[in-house]
């Protein structure tokens, strides 16, 4: 089972899409600054912004590799460094961004200044930074955290971030290898409701 790099499985934007364009016009304007030239640059080279829940990795789904005897499915792990346990749920489109920086009020984001990119769970979000001296540090906002602040630098841009997250094949359990089906012309499995 290979080890693979998070952002070298991220899909690239079409060249010739330039929707996201005016949707970073409309984040610089809630926001009121401009957007940071590296989550800039990701935004321009990812395609973040069409398919929220399938944007982040190819292998988002279930994603099975039948050899007769075993199957697997992609975790996240995280660098130990960064102190996260659990899994990217998914980057947030430009316009999620928005709704989340303008959502969470009780968090002060836009006097922390930093807007959301990635939701990790119901208590960490993932966030850019936008001032002057927090310019695309990637910082992370934990709802939960009691003994200190709540929010703390994971790394320098976006770029960087991405490569401490790496995706391990783990085995499939018996019960969820039952619910697995693939639809004809899909590249990746699906979970079957009960």
């Amino acid at each position: 089972m290979n080890d693979l790099n998070y952002l070298n499985e991220l899909e690239l934007r079409d060249p010739k899409d330039n929707a996201v364009e005016s949707d970073m016009q409309n984040l610089q304007a809630v926001i009121k600054s401009e957007i940071p030239p590296i989550i800039k640059l990701f935004h321009q080279t990812y395609n973040c912004e069409r398919n929220v829940s399938s944007c982040v990795i190819k292998h988002m789904h279930f994603n099975p590799k039948f050899d007769g005897i075993r199957s697997f499915f992609r975790v996240t792990v995280f660098d130990k460094n960064y102190g996260l346990d659990g899994s990217i749920d998914y980057f947030m489109s430009i316009q999620t961004s928005i709704k989340a920086f303008m959502n969470y009020t009780e968090f002060d984001l836009q006097s922390k200044q930093v807007f959301p990119i990635i939701k990790c769970s119901n208590t960490v979000i993932i966030n850019v930074g936008y001032g002057q001296e927090n310019r695309d540090k990637i910082i992370l906002l934990d709802v939960e955290e009691e003994n200190g602040s709540k929010f703390r630098v994971l790394s320098d841009n976006i770029f960087t971030f991405l490569r401490g997250v790496t995706l391990k094949d783990r085995d499939i359990p018996n019960q969820i290898k039952s619910r697995l089906y693939l639809n004809w012309n899909d590249d990746y499995w699906r979970l079957r409701d009960e």
